[in-house]
């Protein structure tokens, strides 16, 4: 295996742009419930702590479509598995708008879950082998701005509209109708592979991958999915438990509140569309290592928070610090693996963040609801020295195996 180096890749503009819909969309229900948690927790009649059950049941179906995708995009092509993955999650939302009860809130989590992990993994996998590392962050940053504009929205909805939670997933559910009726136009346009300029193809092609096992049996996979659970989790769950520590562990309003949680994920996203533009020039290893360690520098005050406004800095530092990670070290997915793992392995470290997500802030809100709000912070911290560990791990996997090549 030879040094990791970045390639010159170039995706199709058209189709560059519907990726960056697309992650908006999948992302904006996820802002959304940044805020509407606190008020599904009165419909039905539930604690913090079973956000957990309500994020694994999004996780396990978003685990089932993510290391089923290698398989899924075999069979039926990019393009169609795009259009059944936005199907499964315009309907997961429209039963999570009208659910009656808890049990059938958790059934439509699942489904849009299954839809979400479905488009995340055909789109990182498209992206990994056609978009540069500058054009990976940059649509991931759009996954940053459905999560920027979904706490102002549902922000705006109970606050200044008085309106139900529910009218926020219904907007929702409108996002995923326009990028299904793109998807359909340009069904045929989706390829993997960088054989033609302007990315024409059948969009049925067979994708050639290795069975799920012997994907599982390669190291550099396994320590990268153990990265990806870490640092989705730390990166949602610092947006999703920063509402309940502001109001519960500070005592800030909720329209405070919702402001500077918007502003976390619009520092998020600030700090992808910026790093994409220099993300080609600079080795990745380096945007790695400063990027987790500005994480861990704004946890830490977000923690201290020798007031207020310091603390919510903090909140920001850490999301402008997270923004490179995932789209960066998921571009360079196929420089680590070979080919007829690329597909399976993109699944796995989407699948194992999406595990992230359900496990990590979870657990949080079990120590919150255990120990008070305040252990929020101090949690994110910890969790962050140990990304730093693991990614140094795999830095150090990668040396060996190019000294040995």
């Amino acid at each position: 295996m030879t040094a990791i180096t970045k390639p010159k890749k170039r995706g199709p503009m058209d189709l560059v742009l519907i990726s960056y819909f697309s992650f908006l969309v999948i992302s904006t229900p996820a802002g959304i419930l940044n805020i509407a948690w606190t008020y599904m927790q009165g419909t039905f009649e539930v604690s913090i702590e079973n956000l957990g059950a309500l994020l694994t049941a999004s996780v396990l179906g978003g685990l089932i479509t993510s290391f089923a995708s290698g398989r899924v995009v075999g069979k039926l092509g990019v393009g169609w598995t795009l259009i059944l993955a936005t199907v499964l999650h315009l309907s997961g939302l429209g039963v999570i708008a009208l659910s009656p009860t808890w049990i059938v809130l958790l059934v439509g989590s699942f489904v849009a879950g299954m839809g979400s992990g479905l488009v995340d993994t055909g789109m990182n996998t498209i992206a990994s082998e056609r978009y540069s590392t500058g054009q990976m962050n940059w649509m991931h940053a759009c996954f940053g701005i459905g999560q920027t504009i979904g706490p102002i929205i549902m922000t705006f909805i109970v606050v200044s509209l008085n309106q139900s939670w529910r009218l926020g997933y219904g907007l929702a559910v409108v996002l995923d109708i326009t990028l299904l009726l793109i998807l359909l136009a340009t069904r045929n346009r989706w390829k993997l592979g960088l054989s033609t300029a302007n990315g024409a193809g059948t969009g049925d092609e067979v994708v050639p991958s290795a069975s799920i096992m012997k994907t599982l049996a390669v190291p550099m996979v396994l320590m990268s999915m153990a990265f990806f659970f870490v640092y989705a989790g730390v990166e949602v769950g610092a947006g999703q438990l920063s509402n309940t520590l502001f109001l519960d562990g500070w005592g800030i309003d909720q329209a405070t509140a919702g402001t500077w949680v918007s502003m976390y994920w619009g520092a998020f996203t600030i700090g992808r569309i910026l790093i994409g533009l220099v993300a080609d020039r600079i080795a990745n290893n380096l945007i790695i290592r400063l990027s987790i360690i500005g994480s861990v520098v704004g946890a830490a005050l977000l923690w201290l928070h020798p007031s207020n406004d310091i603390g919510a800095i903090g909140l920001l530092v850490l999301g402008f610090s997270q923004a490179p990670i995932f789209a960066t070290v998921i571009s360079d997915t196929p420089l680590r693996v070979r080919p007829e793992h690329v597909a399976n392995a993109i699944g796995f470290q989407v699948g194992f963040a999406s595990l992230g997500i359900a496990v990590l802030p979870g657990l949080g809100g079990i120590l919150a609801a255990r120990m008070g709000a305040g252990v929020i912070a101090p949690f994110l911290l910890v969790v962050l020295v140990g990304l730093f560990f693991i990614y140094e791990f795999i830095v150090m996997r990668e040396r060996r195996i190019q000294v040995t090549a």
